[in-house]
């Protein structure tokens, strides 16, 4: 009996260090892509996250990698076809792990990418995953300038200002946030707010910003209108 219950102690500390080693080298495996990514080794970084996710080692997160180094490679298709399989990935993690804002909020952003496409139209998704994210992070600036930006283009300008008005609580010098307030203004005929927050951008930001650009833009067209009335 004595022997039989040392066999089964054995065993039982095998089988712990075994699992020890294997979430070890799980982790290490997802580390390896990261550090890969980082180093500009794009292919190498693809390479691991695809055999990660092959092993089931975070294949929400491999996945939601793969798709953002195609997306910003240019090869929209593949990044597309990723994109497929980390909505799956992510939907799977987010029932086990329902308060993973993270998560909740890069499936927000699939979302939102897939909806820049033609034809796909996933807008009201990515606003749904967004508002789980804020449930579970609810100050969250970065959740919240999303938001707005999702909400301007579903067309809902109440819950968009809201969003962006919180952002700018918080990062008074938020540039994103100011600019689409200042878009907003403008629908709403709110002119001289609207001129003050491009002004300020143009001031703020420079040149080579898209931002600034957009402002300046905006700021002539208005200039233009004023004289022509």
């Amino acid at each position: 009996m004595r022997r039989f219950l040392v066999s089964l102690f054995i065993v039982l500390v095998m089988l712990v260090l075994s699992a020890a080693f294997a979430g070890e080298e799980a982790q290490n495996c997802f580390e390896e892509a990261q550090k890969a990514l980082w180093s500009g080794d794009t292919e190498e970084a693809l390479k691991l996250f695809e055999e990660c996710a092959e092993q089931g080692i975070r294949p929400h997160d491999a996945y939601f990698e793969m798709g953002l180094i195609y997306y910003r490679e240019g090869e929209y298709l593949s990044a597309f076809r990723i994109s497929k399989k980390a909505i799956r990935a992510f939907r799977t993690h987010l029932e086990a792990h329902p308060d993973d804002h993270r998560s909740w909020f890069r499936l927000a952003y699939i979302y939102e990418l897939r909806s820049e496409a033609p034809s796909v139209n996933e807008w009201k998704k990515a606003r749904e995953a967004l508002e789980e994210a804020l449930k579970r992070s609810e100050n969250n600036s970065l959740y919240l300038l999303h938001l707005g930006y999702v909400c301007y283009k579903i067309g809902d300008m109440e819950k968009a200002k809201e969003a962006f008005e919180r952002v700018v609580a918080t990062q008074p010098s938020n540039a994103y946030a100011r600019y689409y307030l200042a878009l907003l203004d403008l629908k709403a005929g709110n002119i001289e707010q609207a001129k003050s927050a491009f002004s300020w951008i143009v001031e703020n930001l420079p040149e080579s910003s898209p931002l600034h650009q957009g402002a300046k833009k905006e700021l002539a067209r208005l200039e233009e209108e004023k004289d022509e009335g």
